[in-house]
């Protein structure tokens, strides 16, 4: 073969698996590949009812031969217990395969082992197996590959941390994209609800007689505590509901302006102190009901285990990390819901194999466990539904916060691939928030976040060329028609707000606070003031500050026709603020789609959609191509700042979410945050979960692809709030005061 795979990465690879089903859909197409006419798909035997059989299938020529398709973790372990199980429930079978995705030591004598004690034929299909096959044959090979591509993502972070993604078969990629688009991200009702319960969870200890008050930082960081990380996309509307709740009309947190700090209001906290016991005793009677029910199906085991009910709390966690929106959907739905079809023994089974109980007795507590989860879910106290539904509500608001492992690691794997050209409209307002404080800084902000996220932000010539020009018309318009009336402007600020010019405006707003003492001063911290050399400082400057990258490509190295560039130019002159600007942004975005075609991204085997984009605040220019192009360029190339801000920049990344999951899911914590979900979103999600289900593969995958690069261009997706200067906010504030 041409291309030969390193083993040990394809061992790792395969070895970082933790969705059974997914495995399962590989495996069917690998042994297919390798096997060819002795292998075909087939019935699965769960009709003998045996636990544990979901991915045991009766394949080839002879239905005799069971492959038994595995994650656990401890495989010696997995093949025993299958062997037994079907010997016991009277299974006629000749041989058994088990095929997973750990690499199981000693493996020969295994097989001989097993075979001897049970009198049938074992093979034992390994990672190990998988890498040596993937190498020796092209179909093989090219059903890895396509695996690889759709499910397993790497993560631009420190140390390259990967994760599995099973984004086309796992409901809630399209469930979440789908909301997205029909009705934007998660309503600002909701966004206010889950503020205001962490505003008033993190102040609940707060006592202004005692001087207990909390600034804005500690309020974030009592949530951060609470959730596991620190919500950004949460904080623009905790700072708006922090205003909201101090006002006279609602008066829910006392605001002392002295030193900026907040604290709860006697009533208020009399109100939370009662909530608080209400859910610590729903807390407590769920713990002491489902100990004592996990107590019985240890004792039927016969089997005990130290600190038992932290094992099934994690066990329900895990549920949660796996299953969060079926299972919502199901614990939150009406009688004769369908429940998850997943395993729920695989997903027990392996956290009882993390955990210290010990090897032998690891099968018996993961059945016992697994019977008290069935218990919990469908025979369940009045107070232990009642818990599992307060953290069904939790998730389904987490969900739609972006607060979920398969949608972390779908954006995560997205910003990964991600190559964006910046344009001077979102550059140029980047550089103006120099002097302006961090919180303040939302398009440096944008920049900097994606850039850690992974994402591969450009410039190229044009761009930069743009962006020289743009300094030296600023210096020379300062020169004609500031600098003569500059202490004008410094004495009256909203003359100074209302400069065009962003970089001037900015200027007089760092000379105001004591930052410059003058123009040339100002722009030292870009440029040297005489420009001479402002092309290579500007590209040193945007790489090192914003982890911008200059590739020397343009439109014409790229192999874009010149009569399409004049005709995308001469559409977009009469509306550009000058020829020179319509002719740059017809290089670059015919560029962009040069590019996707060179790097063949229609066609790639993946639900991330395309990878080359051009963020912009400019709209008009992507209309223009569709007048003139029509359905030659079907697909937008714009990207909305809003998208890169809301969905990549301030998400939770993965690592955010799974330290989320293991603090709230199950914990007080989970059942504290939990509100009224409104009816529609429940019955709204649970019409989408229908309609994945009865959708084929191939038709989920197109339609999370263009999904995809929906909620990137904004085409009919609310994508949050408009990325805005505090500058304009300030400005505006001063207009509706002077209006009021």
């Amino acid at each position: 073969m041409s291309n030969r795979r390193d083993e040990r990465a394809v061992r790792y690879a395969l070895e970082q698996l933790d969705d059974g089903f997914s495995f399962e859909s590989f495996a069917q197409g690998f042994l297919a590949a390798v096997l060819g006419h002795e292998f075909f798909p087939a019935g699965k035997i769960r009709d003998r009812g045996i636990d544990g059989f979901d991915h045991a299938l009766c394949k080839g020529i002879d239905e005799r031969n069971i492959y038994q398709v595995s994650i656990q973790q401890d495989a010696q372990s997995k093949l025993t217990d299958s062997l037994t199980k079907l010997v016991d429930n009277g299974v006629v079978f000749t041989s058994l395969t088990l095929v997973t995705s750990r690499t199981f030591a000693d493996k020969d004598r295994a097989e001989e082992a097993a075979a001897d004690q049970f009198e049938k034929r074992v093979r034992i299909y390994d990672a190990a197996w998988f890498a040596v096959q993937i190498n020796a044959n092209e179909n093989a090979a090219r059903v890895y590959e396509r695996y690889v591509d759709q499910n397993l993502h790497a993560f631009a972070q420190p140390g390259h941390s990967y994760a599995l993604v099973d984004q086309v078969n796992d409901p809630r990629l399209f469930v979440f994209l789908r909301q997205q688009v029909d009705h934007g991200p998660a309503s600002q009702d909701l966004q206010k609800t889950l503020a205001d319960t962490l505003i008033l969870y993190a102040l609940r200890d707060s006592a202004p007689e005692d001087g207990k008050r909390l600034s804005r930082a500690q309020i974030l960081g009592e949530i951060a505590k609470l959730v596991g990380f620190t919500p950004k996309l949460l904080e623009a509307t905790i700072d708006r509901r922090l205003k909201k709740l101090a006002e006279k009309r609602e008066r829910r947190v006392n605001h002392h302006t002295v030193d900026d700090t907040y604290c709860l209001p006697y009533e208020t906290r009399q109100k939370v102190a009662d909530l608080n016991l209400e859910d610590n005793a729903l807390h407590q009677n769920f713990r002491e009901q489902t100990e004592e029910m996990l107590k019985k199906h240890l004792k039927a085991e016969s089997v005990t285990v130290r600190d038992a009910l932290v094992l099934l709390e994690n066990a329900i966690g895990r549920l949660f990390y796996e299953l969060g929106l079926e299972l919502s959907q199901f614990l939150l739905g009406e009688e004769g819901e369908q429940p998850p079809e997943k395993n729920l023994l695989e997903m027990v089974t392996k956290v009882v194999s993390d955990s210290n109980v010990v090897t032998k007795n690891r099968a018996r507590v993961a059945r016992a466990l697994h019977a008290t989860i069935r218990d919990l879910i469908y025979t369940g106290s009045t107070e232990q539904c009642e818990y599992l539904q307060r953290l069904s509500r939790t998730y389904m608001m987490l969900f739609m916060l972006k607060c979920d492992p398969k949608i972390a690691s779908f954006f995560s794997g997205m910003a990964s691939r991600l190559r964006v050209y910046v344009d001077t409209s979102i550059l140029i307002p980047a550089l103006s928030e120099h002097f302006l404080h961090a919180p303040q800084r939302r398009y440096a902000g944008l920049l900097r976040g994606a850039r850690d996220k992974g994402v591969n932000l450009r410039i190229n010539d044009t761009i930069l060329d743009e962006l020289v020009a743009h300094f030296v018309r600023i210096k020379r318009r300062y020169a004609e028609e500031f600098e003569p009336d500059e202490e004008l402007y410094l004495g009256d600020e909203i003359m100074s707000l209302y400069v065009d010019e962003i970089l001037i405006r900015a200027y007089f707003y760092a000379k105001r606070r004591g930052e410059v003492t003058n123009f040339p001063q100002y722009l030292e911290n870009f440029v040297s003031p005489d420009l001479t050399h402002a092309r290579d400082e500007l590209m040193t400057l945007l790489t090192e500050d914003f982890g911008i990258e200059y590739v020397n490509r343009t439109a014409a190295g790229t192999g874009v026709a010149l009569d399409d560039i004049e005709k995308l130019y001469d559409k977009l002159k009469r509306h550009k603020s000058d020829d020179q600007k319509a002719r740059n942004d017809a290089n670059l975005v015919l560029m962009v789609y040069r590019e996707r075609e060179l790097n063949a991204e229609a066609g790639q085997n993946h639900a991330f959609g395309y990878a080359t984009w051009w963020l912009s605040t400019d709209r008009r220019t992507q209309r223009a191509v569709n007048t003139t192009f029509g359905q030659r360029y079907t697909a937008g190339c714009y990207m909305r700042p809003e998208f890169l801000n809301s969905y990549i920049s301030l998400a939770p990344s993965p690592v955010a979410v799974d330290s989320a999951f293991k603090e709230i899911f199950p914990s007080f914590a989970g059942v504290n945050i939990s509100a009224q979900l409104p009816r529609g979103t429940i019955e709204h999600t649970r019409q989408l979960l229908k309609e994945h289900k009865g959708k084929s593969l191939g038709r989920r995958h197109a339609i999370l692809r263009r999904l995809a690069d929906q909620i990137r261009t904004g085409d009919g997706a609310k994508l949050g709030p408009r990325l805005t200067l505090a500058l304009d906010e300030e400005l505006a504030d001063i207009e509706l005061g002077s209006k009021g």
